[in-house]
Order: structure tokens, then sequence, then C-alpha cells
């Protein structure tokens, strides 16, 4: 179960009143795409050609998307491993990453209670990972190192599962965001995305200062 602490960092993300003020008039959609909102980095190493290992990242930034009007959603922009020199990338989660680029739209389902969102919020919190839903978009995805293969692209025609969830202490990804340097307040997400062509990923994400957003 999620601490109480971590529904108070979510309110204070949402940019609404704090738990001591009492509980806002804010509904559970809007808590979900307000916690997730920010710039997300995953730390990444890439070898050279000549051996040589430089330290790179993979950059989300996931932002309310207010230019599809039939429904709330969420637009999460991939934007790949900027390592063009690179024979390969990999970390501790993924030994050979590949370039990621393109754009997801995302959405939350909640019966949008602003009278009870807190609590709603509160409830899926403890109960574990959100569960947000991809509806439409497309990846990219690119071999490091292979200039001569062709990149593959997924379209996302249908739903498909997006979960966040928290950062175990000492997991594989724990150890993973230990290695790049975090400033106090700075959360951190598993992020598990599904799609088409029996696509998966999962992924470890520390928020980039709120400078980058």
């Amino acid at each position: 179960m999620l601490p109480i602490r971590l529904l108070a960092l979510a309110l204070l993300f949402a940019g609404g009143p704090s738990l001591a003020q009492g509980p806002p008039k804010i509904d559970e959609t809007t808590l979900a795409f307000r916690f997730v909102s920010g710039r997300f980095r995953m730390p990444v190493t890439c070898r050279l050609r000549d051996g040589t290992l430089i330290e790179r990242e993979e950059a989300i930034v996931v932002r309310p998307d207010t230019r599809r009007h039939d429904r709330a959603t969420l637009r999460a922009t991939f934007f790949g491993i900027d390592a063009p020199e690179a024979e390969h990338c990999f970390n501790l989660i993924e030994p050979r990453l590949p370039d990621r680029r393109g754009v997801l739209y995302l959405t939350y389902k909640s019966l949008r209670r602003r009278d009870f969102g807190v609590a709603d919020f509160r409830r899926q919190l403890q109960r574990g990972p959100l569960e947000y839903s991809i509806i439409g978009g497309h990846l990219q995805l690119r071999e490091i190192g292979n200039r001569d293969s062709a990149p593959t692209t997924l379209v996302f025609e249908k739903e498909w599962p997006f979960t966040v969830g928290r950062v175990l202490d000492g997991s594989d990804g724990d150890k993973l965001l230990r290695t790049v340097s975090a400033r106090a307040g700075q959360r951190q997400f598993h992020f598990e995305f599904s799609g088409p062509d029996d696509f998966r990923f999962s992924g470890y994400y520390l928020e980039a200062p709120r400078s980058y957003r």
C-alpha cells in the first residue's frame, strides 16, 4: 500500500490545496492527469564504435493534450536516445535499447466525481499501479547502431494499457535511478506500455526539474 504522504505529494503536484485545508473539489481523472504530467528521464549508457562509453537518457514528456476535444487526454511524447554514433545502448533493465520516438495519447477512466475525487484517487493509489489507457498515436522504433535497418512503426488504433507504479526499494529500477543525481521531491515512476505486434515496454524514470517541462 502506498503511504498517505504520496497522496499529499500527488495533490501538491496537482496544484490543489493541501490535505490540511480539507479535501479539494477535484475529480479523480484530473488528479491522475496532473500526477503523471511532467518530463521524465531514464538513464542510458551507449557504447561508441571506438569502445567509448557515454551517458545518455531516454526522455518522455507527458502533458495534457488540448487539441483533442472529444475526450480528456494526455499526450506522451517519446524523444528517443540522442546518440547517433552509438554502436548500441543499454542499461540495467534492457541489454539493448531501441530508439523510440513518437506520440501516444492517454486517457484515464473514472467516475469524475468532484466531491469524491480525493477519496477515489487515494483508493487507486493504495491498490497499486494507476491504470491509464493508450487510445491513439504511433511509435517509431529504430535499432541503434544499424544504419541500414528500416524503422518499425507501431500504430495504436485501439486501446492498450499503460500503468504507472512505484519504484520499489532495492529493485533493479531503484538501482538504475541511483546512478543519476536526484533532488529532494523528484518523483520516480515505473512505466509499463503495451501495444500492437506484441509490443511491451517497461522502464524506470526519474522526474526532471520543472524547468525542463
